[in-house]
């Protein structure tokens, strides 16, 4: 066997060997998407409603987040680390009437702002 000749066959099974990888890969992907995806509803078209929002889980320690009522605001307070985790509107709503009350409103403001 020739030079030019081993190096077109190792070129080749280096070829085999990416496209059985790829093959590989593309079928544990599909195999992972469809165990993330939510079971199918009996009537085709018809989007499930949820009876309740799904348990939220504090980013810092894994703890249930809870609800609770904070500067006219609902905010998901953790019970473990005392977090709170709010979004960016409800962050404007506590801020606007407060925002020349003092440097922590006008602070959370600017970064409201942002």
């Amino acid at each position: 066997m020739s030079g030019g000749d081993r190096d077109r066959l190792e070129e080749k099974l280096r070829d085999k060997e990416r496209a059985d990888e790829d093959t590989y890969f593309r079928k544990r992907d599909r195999q992972l998407l469809e165990r993330m995806k939510p079971a199918r509803p009996a009537a085709e078209g018809h989007d499930p409603v949820p009876e309740q929002a799904p348990e939220m889980r504090c980013p810092r320690c894994g703890a249930r987040l809870e609800k609770e009522q904070l500067l006219g605001v609902t905010v998901d307070a953790c019970p473990e680390c005392a977090g709170l985790w709010l979004e960016r509107a409800a962050l404007e709503r506590a801020v606007a009437p407060r925002k020349e009350s003092g440097w922590l409103a006008r602070w959370l403001g600017r970064i409201a702002a942002r």
